[in-house]
């Protein structure tokens, strides 16, 4: 049974906290047992609920964000905090009270829950525009999201192969979304190749997932839902960063969740998944190879899907 997260919500606006609890409302994971409009409100109901954990606001009435949090975690600070708020400049002064994230609330689209995630899991979780003094001179987090068009298995295998041993050896996490014989082909391959893909398992390094079980946990009547892509996404996402040795944590992902929608002449959902995939990439500096048979696609519509594919993608490779 899933475990789930008591949540209490602190906005002054009550439009964003509706969102909020839209969203919530719509896992199984959380779950909110109060709301409060104001810093007193927040300090009281902490008390009383003892909430997994508080979002909260900055530019509080009576009392702001940073006050609440400082109160709250006098008398507990193991208590988790995550602030959401529209002020970048802030997140300094309100990571010294001891919360645990700031994300933007621009952003929350992509950061809230894998934020909440990482929080309630023990971990921290400050967003990618949040001004904190390392980052000002620092360029939004890289990503590549490259896709391969490849004429046969062989080719295919090599290119994940290749990109997945040299991820490992840096110390990132791999994931793998595949189907039963290419997850299977590509792990011989590693340990052939003198990897010790069995430790990496073991360090949850190396995630080798089932491509079928991914694609029922977002599409609903054969189109991407874009929350539950969200959620499902990346929550395996979260994880995986949460395994990496490497001193910058780091994602590699190779996978094949728009080719099997190609491969079954769903053109335009696969091109939507790509587009979703994207965003996630973008917001967690996630590094992605995605492969695609070109003899899995009719030759009528060959061209003009590699080249829809291929514009939202940051290398094309073709062999």
């Amino acid at each position: 049974m899933a475990v789930t997260h008591r949540v209490l919500v602190v906005d002054d606006y009550e439009p964003w906290r509706s969102h909020v609890r839209s969203v919530l409302q719509a896992t199984m994971e959380w779950h909110i047992v109060g709301e409060a409009a104001d810093g007193p409100e927040a300090i009281q109901k902490a008390a009383e609920l003892a909430p997994d954990l508080i979002l909260l606001d900055v530019g509080l009435p009576t009392l702001s964000g940073i006050k609440v949090a400082e109160r709250i975690l006098a008398v507990n600070p193991s208590q988790r905090i995550l602030f959401i708020s529209e002020h970048r400049s802030l997140a300094e002064g309100a990571l010294a009270t001891g919360a645990r994230g700031y994300i933007i609330k621009s952003d929350a689209a992509f950061e809230l829950l894998p934020a909440m995630e990482a929080i309630v899991n023990g971990g921290r979780y400050v967003g990618a525009n949040a001004a904190l003094p390392a980052r000002r001179h620092m360029p939004e987090p890289a990503h590549r999201h490259d896709v391969g068009f490849y004429p046969n298995e062989s080719s295919l295998l090599s290119a994940w192969t290749e990109a997945a041993r040299t991820a490992l050896a840096a110390g990132h996490t791999v994931i793998l979304l595949a189907e039963d014989s290419r997850r299977e082909a590509v792990r011989e391959i590693l340990h052939s190749s003198g990897v010790d893909i069995d430790r990496a398992i073991a360090q949850k390094r190396y995630m080798a997932l089932d491509i079928s079980d991914m694609l029922s946990q977002f599409m609903v009547d054969n189109w991407p839902d874009e929350a539950l892509f969200q959620n499902a996404v990346s929550q395996v996402v979260v994880e995986a960063l949460s395994a990496s040795t490497a001193r910058e944590p780091r994602v590699m992902v190779c996978g094949e969740c728009a080719p099997t929608l190609w491969r079954e002449g769903k053109g335009d959902a696969a091109l939507r998944v790509e587009q979703l995939w994207d965003k996630i990439t973008r917001a967690h500096g996630v590094d992605t190879l995605c492969a695609y048979l070109l003899d899995s696609a009719p030759c009528s519509e060959r061209d003009k899907m590699v080249r829809r594919i291929s514009a939202v993608h940051t290398e094309v490779y073709s062999t």
